[in-house]
């Protein structure tokens, strides 16, 4: 969630010596937080398409996030005329039917990524999901 790695978000207003950051508590209260975290969402659900169906999204959820930090990056960020496109893996060992194992990475679960970066200043401009179905028989 932050810089500063709790186990928990709840720990985040914690009075524990060893779990206390007063930044989180100084802005608002934990039930309210939780309050406005449980009802957040950037999609409408009521255009989802499920899984199966013709034009499902599997970033359905963050599609319109994913789309806004790429339009945004594309207005604020001219690319030099080196660039680079590789793969990478977004850490991520949550329950997407997406996910993939890679041995030689150093982060080995995750989603895979297509993105287009600068080489020299290391600043990603562009990311393309790849959808890898994995099926168990």
């Amino acid at each position: 969630m932050s810089l500063v790695e709790i186990p928990h978000i709840k720990d985040y207003w914690s009075t524990n010596p060893v779990l206390y950051t007063p930044f989180a508590s100084s802005l608002m209260k934990r039930d309210r937080f939780t309050s406005i975290f449980s009802m957040l969402h950037i999609s409408n659900n009521s255009k989802y398409i499920r899984k199966g169906q013709p034009g499902h999204d599997s970033l359905f959820k963050i599609r319109s996030y994913v789309n806004f930090i790429n339009t945004q990056m594309s207005k604020s960020y001219y690319p030099d005329q080196n660039i680079t496109v590789d793969e990478g893996v977004c850490l991520f060992r949550g329950r997407v039917n997406f996910h993939v194992y890679m041995k030689n990475k150093p982060e080995k679960y995750g989603m895979k990524l297509y993105v287009a970066s600068n080489p020299l200043t290391d600043v990603i401009f562009n990311t393309v999901h790849s959808v890898t179905l994995c099926y168990t028989e």
